[in-house]
């Protein structure tokens, strides 16, 4: 069984593991100075649309992440910007489907 979860994590502001058969396979959140980071292998679709969910009421001007996540930021209200994807409050979006992978 899979499972997303949200848990407590030193320097972040939102964290969040995806477990398998009770071992954590991958890790991603945003830190406090909204950096949207990805540890670990896999489930990034899952990640990004679980740490983008718990954003919806919180206060940012802008989100930085870079580009690790295996798939087309766009989507999800990203832009590119030198190096890293960059969107700004209220750009974030969950889209049905991104092309997203395991």
């Amino acid at each position: 069984m899979i499972e997303c979860k949200k848990v407590p994590k030193n320097g972040y502001f939102v964290y969040f593991e995806v477990s398998e058969s009770g071992g954590i396979k991958a890790g991603g959140g945003l830190d406090y100075c909204f950096n949207m980071t990805r540890d670990g292998e896999g489930y990034s679709d899952m990640l990004i649309r679980a740490i983008i969910n718990s954003l919806e009421e919180k206060d940012y001007d802008k989100i930085y992440t870079e580009d690790v996540w295996g798939f087309d930021l766009v989507p999800f209200g990203f832009h590119r910007s030198g190096e890293v994807f960059v969107a700004e409050k209220g750009a974030l979006k969950l889209p049905k489907n991104c092309g997203g992978s395991k």
